[in-house]
C-alpha cells in the first residue's frame, strides 16, 4: 500500500479529538477511514513523510487489520479504523498521547492518502491513567507485630498501590504535609502491601510528576 500526504479540507477532517469514558471521540468528515496513532504521554504527534514511509514498510494488510502496529523507529502505534469506527475507538493504553488523521483508501490503486491537519486543529488529547492509591492508618493491634519486624516504635500507615505496566521509577513520589522532601515510589512498591513511616503523626501524602500522565486518586 502507498501512502500519499494530502492538506485537509473542508471535505475531509477528523478534528476534536477527545478522551469520553474509555473511548476516543471525535468530529470528522468525508474519507473512507481514520487512522488512530499512539505515542508516549505528552508528545506532539505529527503524521510526516517518515511516518508515511514507515506505514508503508509495515504492510497494507497488516494496518488495514483494524489492529494497532507499531511504526519501527517512530515510537509511535498505529490502526487504521475504517468510517463505520468513528467515536466508538476503544483507548489501547494509557497515560498516552493520541491523534486521529483522515484517511481516503483506493482499494483498487491500493493507495491510502492521509489528510494532515494544521496545528491549529485539535487533532490531538493526552490520556492520563487513574492510579488509586489507598492509605490506612496501621490498625493498634498490628503495632505489636510491626514493630518487632522495623525495630522500633515508630506509627506507621498502611499503604497500597495497584501494579502499573511499564512503570517508570520518579512518576510517583510521596511526601508529608510540612515536610521538604521527597521520595520516589519504586516498581517495588507496587501490588502490595508496604508500610510506610509517619511524620509527626502525619500519613503520606502521594504525588504524581505531572509529564507523567498519571493521576493520583485517593
Amino acid at each position: 500500500m502507498r501512502v500519499l500526504l494530502a492538506v485537509f479540507d473542508k471535505g475531509h477532517y477528523a478534528i476534536d479529538l477527545q478522551q469520553s469514558g474509555g473511548t476516543l471521540k471525535w468530529a470528522a468528515k468525508g474519507g473512507s477511514h481514520y487512522l488512530v496513532a499512539r505515542a508516549p504521554y505528552g508528545t506532539n504527534i505529527v503524521f510526516d513523510t517518515d511516518c508515511a514511509n514507515a506505514v508503508e514498510k509495515a504492510g497494507g494488510s497488516r494496518i488495514l487489520a483494524q489492529k494497532e502496529v507499531r511504526l519501527a523507529g517512530k515510537g509511535l502505534f498505529i490502526a487504521m479504523l475504517p468510517k463505520s469506527q468513528v467515536n466508538i475507538c476503544r483507548i489501547a493504553a494509557s497515560p498516552a498521547s493520541y491523534a486521529v488523521f483522515c484517511c481516503e483508501y483506493d482499494e483498487g490503486e491500493d493507495t491510502c492518502t492521509v489528510y494532515v491537519p494544521n496545528e491549529a486543529c485539535c487533532y490531538q488529547c493526552s490520556v492520563a491513567e487513574h492510579i488509586r492509591v489507598k492509605v490506612t492508618r496501621e490498625p493498634k493491634k498490628n503495632k505489636l507485630r510491626s514493630m518487632a519486624k522495623k525495630g522500633g516504635s515508630r506509627e506507621h500507615f498502611i499503604v497500597e498501590i495497584p501494579a502499573i505496566p511499564s512503570f517508570e521509577c520518579g512518576s510517583l513520589h510521596y511526601t508529608y504535609e510540612g515536610c521538604a522532601h521527597m521520595f520516589p515510589v519504586t516498581e517495588g512498591m507496587l501490588g502490595k502491601q508496604i508500610f510506610v513511616p509517619a511524620f509527626g503523626g502525619k500519613p503520606p501524602v502521594f504525588r504524581a510528576r505531572k509529564e507523567s500522565g498519571y493521576v493520583i486518586v485517593t
